[in-house]
């Protein structure tokens, strides 16, 4: 008699194909499947994305400011200051269109820009240049207080028109930085260390060459 004889013959022992399923015994654990990797693609487009929109709103920002502030190119070599609501715009020292060339410059001129960030507009009446005073011009070529709104910054120094802060001061030498007080109608004096330069590429260079000849 064969095993299958011998089962057939025992009905208290099931057949195989009938057993129910064996249970696992305490502590035991089925076998685990690899997980199915998830596709990265979607996270790698999304960079990609976002990457590009940063770029277009950094390009756009740029542009934005070199029409803002109304000039072909802004020279970055001035200094940046915020303070009392005001922001200084890239301001610097340079000697002015009658003592450009010189070996020895007698008087300069502070160039950049202003816009009110923080309150109404106000009115620049008066300024000090490494501790002498300087004398402030409008638009118009006359003495007198420059406005500065919250609209669009105020080009000081940078073209023929602009508003511009004089002083003559022999003893100033391109490559040192000095202090310049900026008194406003409103706002009182306000306080910047500003860099001497021999000349600016840009603008106010054009402008210089210009009225030279």
């Amino acid at each position: 008699m064969n095993q299958h004889d011998l089962t057939a013959a025992r009905p208290d022992v099931p057949d195989r194909a009938t057993r129910p399923p064996r249970r696992l015994g305490r502590g035991a654990t089925r076998a685990q499947h690899p997980p199915v990797p998830r596709q990265k693609w979607p996270a790698v487009v999304m960079a990609a994305f976002a990457g590009v929109v940063f770029a277009v709103g950094l390009s756009w920002f740029h542009n934005g400011a070199e029409s803002l502030v109304g000039l072909h190119q802004v020279v970055a070599v001035g200094v940046q200051r915020q303070a009392h609501g005001l922001q200084m715009l890239d301001l610097y020292i340079v000697p002015t269109a009658a003592a450009s060339g010189t070996p020895a410059p007698a008087s300069w001129e502070l160039a950049g820009a202003l816009v009110i960030t923080h309150g109404s507009e106000d009115r620049l009446v008066g300024a000090k240049i490494d501790g002498r005073q300087a004398t402030v011009t409008a638009g118009a070529g006359t003495p007198g207080a420059v406005t500065v709104t919250t609209e669009r910054p105020t080009p000081v120094g940078l073209a023929a028109g602009d508003a511009r802060v004089t002083v003559a001061d022999p003893a100033l030498r391109a490559g040192t930085v000095v202090p310049v007080t900026l008194t406003f109608a409103h706002r009182g004096d306000v306080h910047v260390s500003v860099p001497v330069l021999v000349s600016a590429a840009g603008p106010s260079d054009a402008a210089t060459a210009g009225g030279a000849g």
